[in-house]
């Protein structure tokens, strides 16, 4: 696996991971404080306590399958448009995705990078804002789920490709970005994973 050193990111900014936490946290908090407040206040856990609660956890669900990936086709224009002069000469668009490495953790969003993903006969290439690997198919072992923040929401989940190059191990961690809604991605990732199982193969 070939790839380059990480640039610093005008796409896939801190901006942005904030935005598609704190709108969902700003339909989440008020029910659910004023949920916990009634019932501290009362002493009764059930009626509109609970009631409040409950509602809490479906606007904050919701705020991020809306918000979450509002903004994914907007930084696919401003990436292409952005990275033009690397983007490889094969038909097709590319596959919009959200990337990491393993050892990768951060709290606002489990992407470390956004980038599209082309598959070639003897290869895959990502182009990212950051990274820019080549994965060559026969180095490639294992391709799989894994699971990540998403997955607890039922809006997603990691798309992991393990392999050895030169005698070492490595493995990145994919999701898509294409459409607008988490439950959209989650969709994608299920064509993703079999387009990638189907190359792999032939």
């Amino acid at each position: 696996m070939q790839g380059s050193a990480p640039e610093k990111p005008t796409v896939w900014t801190a901006k942005r991971r904030w935005m598609g936490n704190l709108l969902p946290m700003v339909l989440w908090l008020p029910p659910t404080l004023g949920g916990a407040f009634l019932a501290l206040r009362s002493g009764e856990v059930f009626g509109w306590a609970i009631v409040l609660v409950a509602i809490g956890q479906v606007l904050g669900w919701l705020g991020v399958n809306w918000f979450g990936s509002a903004l994914n086709h907007s930084m696919r224009a401003e990436l292409a448009l952005l990275k033009a002069d690397r983007l490889p000469d094969i038909p097709g668009k590319g596959e919009f995705v959200g990337f990491a490495t393993p050892r990768f953790r951060s709290a606002l969003d489990p992407h470390e990078d956004v980038g599209l993903l082309y598959f070639m006969p003897d290869k895959l290439a990502y182009l990212g804002e950051r990274y820019q690997l080549d994965i060559p198919r026969a180095t490639v072992k294992k391709i799989s789920r894994k699971p990540n923040i998403h997955t607890l929401l039922a809006l997603g989940g990691w798309i992991s490709i393990e392999g050895e190059n030169a005698g070492k191990p490595f493995q990145v961690l994919l999701e898509p970005r294409e459409r607008s809604t988490g439950v959209g991605n989650r969709r994608e990732a299920r064509k993703l994973l079999e387009r990638l199982r189907a190359w792999h193969v032939n």
